[in-house]
């Protein structure tokens, strides 16, 4: 009905700023009214991730996204990326950054470094023992290999018959490898007393041909 006075509102549209409300009086003529919406500030920015010189996964928020490289547009927000481990390669991760209309294009490459190698020399002395490093056996008397730098190696030595074999030990691998020799120590034989007694004569008495 005309000669009242109406309450004029506007629904959201994502990405627009919603017009104000208004109140119109309705004259028997009729009237008209509009909204004019206008485009707001954008709510969601772009990210580029990416791994260099060799290919990984990556991770957005533990979601993986991309293998190599990846890009797309997310909300503003707090995010973490990462990358995953690529045999014989290291590098810095996670990577941490806000999304916000200050910062709405955020490119990260997360870069492998190769991983060093040191070398590593083990020998037994004076009888040739295995080897074992971290479960595995390296060698007889002698081994010779690398290992990443910074890896932890749990020793054993191999048991010989007459010898009693070192002790294990846990070493890491440094900036200049590691070597050692490591000395058996021969067993003492196991000893006791014989006692032998002639009766009713004096002589002489031989054991295994030795004359006592």
């Amino acid at each position: 009905p005309f000669n009242y006075l109406y309450r004029v509102t506007f629904g959201d549209l994502p990405g627009y700023i919603t017009p104000t409300a208004r109140d119109i009086y309705l004259p028997p003529a009729g009237a008209s009214t509009h909204g004019q919406y206008e485009q707001g500030p954008p709510q969601d920015g772009l990210i580029e991730l990416h791994t260099s010189p060799v290919q990984g996964d990556i991770f957005l928020n533990n979601q993986l996204v991309g293998h190599g490289s990846w890009s797309g547009r997310r909300p503003f927000g707090h995010y973490r990326a990462t990358c995953a481990p690529v045999e014989g390669y290291e590098t810095d991760t996670p990577y941490e950054f806000d999304l916000s209309p200050t910062n709405a294009q955020v490119t990260h490459t997360f870069v492998y470094r190769e991983r060093q190698r040191v070398n590593i020399d083990l020998r037994t002395t004076p009888v040739a023992g295995a080897i074992i490093v971290n479960g595995e056996l390296k060698g007889v008397g002698q081994a010779q290999f690398q290992v990443y730098l910074g890896t932890n190696m749990h020793i054993v030595l191999g048991s010989v018959s007459g010898w009693i074999e070192p002790p294990p030990e846990d070493v890491t691998a440094g900036p200049n490898g590691y070597s050692k020799v490591y000395q058996y120590q021969q067993q003492e034989p196991d000893r006791t007393t014989l006692t032998v007694k002639t009766f009713l004569y004096n002589t002489f008495i031989k054991i295994n041909g030795n004359l006592f």
